[in-house]
């Protein structure tokens, strides 16, 4: 018996603050001049006039659509006019609703346009769409066509003019104008890592959807509509007719007893982005959109700001004192806003300088707080971490731990990651500093040193940590060119591996681990304790905004104290004069999801079993033609008696199938994927079939390979799987053996070989050295399980998505029928 524990989400992803393109999203919260512009009459009169048929709509022809990702549409746009003979006769129609005003449309929660917090990743760059072809795609009018390559279309409007877009970023941010100075190369702008604040993405963004919005309504109402309803939600789901969805909806801030409206469609997209609660309120609480004037009148409102002069600018007053609830991402949004009001932040024409003279005047300025005092590391980016010719783990050898049934591979992969990680920096894996308790003033200057380092030039272990766990959550090993190590395992296993590095391997190997089988016999929370320290790698800060803060804590201007925000008397011991309180995810804030319980099919209580392609399903199994693009595959922890030696409150987190919902560049490559998808169940549909969601994975079914075909090729990898295991007692071996760096370095170079191996076993064996860890390691090699791959059924059923070969693949069979 299991109890579903689903009011909060996994502190996993509560801790991540991504960056959604335009979906639903909860009321804003914004400063008073973004209050105040939304609210203006004179500019509410002036509104966009929303896309609408041309025509009256004939029922028996158009689809109808609920899609709240904008990303979507346009795709489908794409994918509809690089394809005009395939989709003759159709007729889509989109209805989107979106609970933001529409001066925000489009901009989705973290990128509004009054957001001054910087970007922590790259913007995804041509997002290629299955079913179309990548000439057809080009050939497109810039105004739908660019918009796939979103990389391209935000940078090439601030290459326009680069000085204007510096000053912009200057004003709005100084951490993100550090960013923005380091991305930008002979007049162009590098979207790979961070390079502005979301504000700026959402201004560049915004209209250019518009302008697509525009296209379609005057080029394509032959074939598609559009309609988008503003500060409307959504907040029930009906599928009491699975092939007919109704969603229920009314306007954001009705009153609770007004019923709301029911509207039916033939296909749902349930795209309801990150829902957003505040954990604390009060009248000297702000959960405010990050903004450097919103954070400033927020001060001066509440009386800690003074002028100290005629022509001074208003600064902090010494001995304030700022709460801010949490120490990763979303809690540094506002230390490079809260600093400009300082003399501690010195503005320059590339970023910021930090001058300690002033320090003693603000001690104490700023308290972190969180309950475990564990901080967001810093994202050091550096391509020669992994340079060595000969990588310790290859991504064959993970595919083969990957492909084991039922088995935690990622606590299994952290020895060598440490060995990796040691080798490189010339130390002992006992000796690396993320391993090592600290306070969380240690462990901040620990990362300034290390973002110093790396600015020197120096091999950090930040940097190694944040490339060995961004190869393993895409599926891959320790390679400097993981590309051409890919090509080279996918024409090794073309079944197993094509289009799955990354994304789909990413979420695929959460499928089993997080299944009710497993957790039915053992805990998975060893592994998902170990997967937040690798999201945490991954999703790290950049080094501009880490370092920032790290010297905070360095100079005392920043403190941590550990505790519960939402407990009322913890906090008003801390006397702060005011607190920042980023808001949390919280899975009871998506109305739509909670309405789901008992009503489809789930896993447990309150967490949804989702059919390929994300589909929800009925309590009888019915397919529902409702693809879900939200928080409801993130899983739900569950509290289990266990076997009899489980730790007491030990939590499982069950029916996890996708990650990264609140990623950007999955957004992204999500209605890529989604489009064709999109296309093909309304083709189905037009065609006369009644069933269009189970023909589609009918045609996706008939693309598998034979039993026989998948079982040769997961056989060639039984040898890595022995290899990998026998790597792995080596390099424990080898973690006790030696003496102190020099040797371990010197034992762990013979791990590439089984005979090397041996040669270093046999000369402890005769040395009479190391009797114990040998005999460990002896143990370990006899006692390697034995390789237990999936059936080609349940290997596919670990990925929830379509791959883009597998929708392909449908199309092709679809098209010509």
């Amino acid at each position: 018996m299991f109890e579903a524990e689903n009011s909060k989400i996994n502190p996993l992803f509560a801790e991540f603050f991504g960056h959604d393109l335009g979906v639903q999203e909860l009321p804003t919260v914004v400063d008073t001049d973004a209050a105040e512009s939304s609210s203006n009459p004179a500019r509410r009169a002036g509104r966009r006039p929303r896309p609408r048929p041309a025509h009256r709509r004939d029922p028996a022809r158009t689809l109808r659509f609920r899609a709240a990702q904008l990303a979507l549409v346009i795709y489908v746009a794409a994918l509809m006019l690089a394809n005009p003979s395939h989709v003759k006769g159709l007729k889509l129609h989109f209805s989107i609703y979106e609970m933001q005003s529409e001066d925000e449309a489009g901009s989705g929660y973290s990128c509004q346009t009054t957001c001054d917090g910087a970007l922590n990743t790259g913007v995804p760059g041509q997002v290629a769409i299955p079913g179309a072809k990548a000439a057809g795609v080009a050939g497109l009018d810039a105004d739908i066509g660019g918009l796939t390559d979103l990389a391209n279309a935000i940078t090439a409007e601030l290459e326009k003019n680069i000085a204007k877009a510096k000053e912009e970023v200057k004003e709005a941010n100084l951490a993100a104008l550090e960013l923005f100075a380091e991305a930008i190369h002979a007049g162009k702008v590098d979207a790979s890592e961070a390079f502005t604040t979301r504000g700026i993405v959402g201004k560049i963004q915004q209209p250019k959807i518009e302008r697509a919005l525009a296209y379609i309504q005057e080029h394509m109402q032959d074939v598609l509509t559009v309609e988008r309803f503003f500060e409307t939600e959504v907040v029930e789901l009906v599928v009491a007719n699975p092939r007919k969805p109704q969603l229920k909806v009314r306007k954001v801030g009705a009153a609770a007893a007004t019923v709301p409206t029911a509207v039916e469609f033939d296909f749902v997209h349930l795209a309801n982005g990150t829902p957003w609660t505040a954990l604390v309120t009060g009248e000297t609480v702000s959960s405010a959109i990050p903004n450097q004037h919103g954070v400033g009148k927020f001060l001066t409102a509440k009386g800690l700001m003074v002028t100290e002069g005629p022509n001074a600018k208003p600064q902090i007053r010494g001995g304030a004192h700022i709460g801010i609830v949490g120490l990763s991402l979303s809690a540094y949004d506002y230390v490079p806003l809260l600093l400009r009001y300082t003399s501690l932040v010195v503005p320059t024409d590339s970023g910021y300088d930090i001058d300690p003279k002033d320090a003693e005047k603000y001690q104490g300025l700023l308290t972190f707080i969180s309950r475990t005092g564990e901080s967001a590391p810093p994202r050091i980016v550096n391509p020669k971490h992994f340079a060595d010719p000969q990588p310790i783990l290859t991504s064959a050898e993970l595919h083969a731990l990957q492909l084991q049934k039922r088995f935690d591979w990622l606590t299994f992969w952290k020895v060598f990651l440490d060995a990796n990680v040691a080798r490189a920096l010339g130390t002992l894996p006992t000796d690396l500093a993320y391993k090592k308790a600290m306070t969380p003033k240690e462990r901040m200057v620990h990362y300034a040193r290390q973002i110093e380092a790396h600015r020197n030039g120096s091999l950090t272990e930040a940097g190694l940590l944040h490339a060995g766990y961004s190869l393993a959550y895409g599926g891959q090993g320790f390679y400097a060119d993981p590309a051409t190590a890919e090509r080279e395992l996918v024409g090794k296993a073309p079944l197993t591996r094509t289009d799955r590095a990354g994304f789909l391997l990413r979420r695929g190997s959460l499928a089993e681990i997080s299944s009710l089988a497993y957790v039915s016999q053992q805990s998975n929370k060893a592994f998902f304790d170990e997967y937040t320290t690798m999201h945490n790698h991954v999703a790290a800060s950049p080094p501009a905004i880490q370092y920032l803060v790290a010297r905070m804590f360095e100079l005392g201007v920043a403190t941590h104290a550990a505790g519960d925000a939402t407990n009322a008397a913890f906090v008003k011991s801390l006397d702060s004069s005011v607190l920042l309180a980023p808001l949390s995810l919280d899975r009871k804030a998506d109305a739509v999801l909670v309405g789901l319980k008992q009503r489809v099919k789930e896993v447990v209580q309150g967490q949804p079993e989702y059919a390929k392609g994300r589909f929800l399903r009925t309590p009888g199994n019915a397919l529902v033609h409702a693809i879900d693009m939200g928080m409801g595959g993130q899983g739900t922890r569950v509290v289990s008696p266990g076997p009899a030696n489980a730790v007491v409150g030990d939590q499982s987190i069950v029916g996890m199938r996708w990650s990264d919902t609140s990623f950007l560049d999955a957004a992204a490559y999500g209605a890529a994927s989604l489009a064709p998808v999109t296309v093909l169940l309304s083709s189905i549909a037009a065609k006369g079939d009644p069933q269009p969601a189970e023909r589609l994975l009918a045609y996706y079914k008939a693309g598998l390979p034979s039993p026989a075909k998948f079982d040769s090729e997961v056989a060639q990898f039984k040898a890595q799987w022995t290899e990998v295991h026998e790597k792995r007692a080596f390099l424990l071996l080898c973690a006790e053996a030696a003496a102190d760096a020099a040797q371990y370095l010197k034992y762990t170079d013979q791990v590439f070989t089984a005979a090397t191996r041996k040669q270093l076993v046999a000369g402890f064996t005769q040395q009479k050295l190391h009797g114990a860890a040998v005999g460990r390691y002896e143990n370990a090699v006899e006692g390697i399980p034995a390789f237990d791959p999936p059936s080609v059924e349940d290997y596919f059923e670990r990925f929830v998505d379509l791959s883009p070969a597998e929708i392909q693949s449908c199309w092709d069979a679809h098209m010509t029928v």
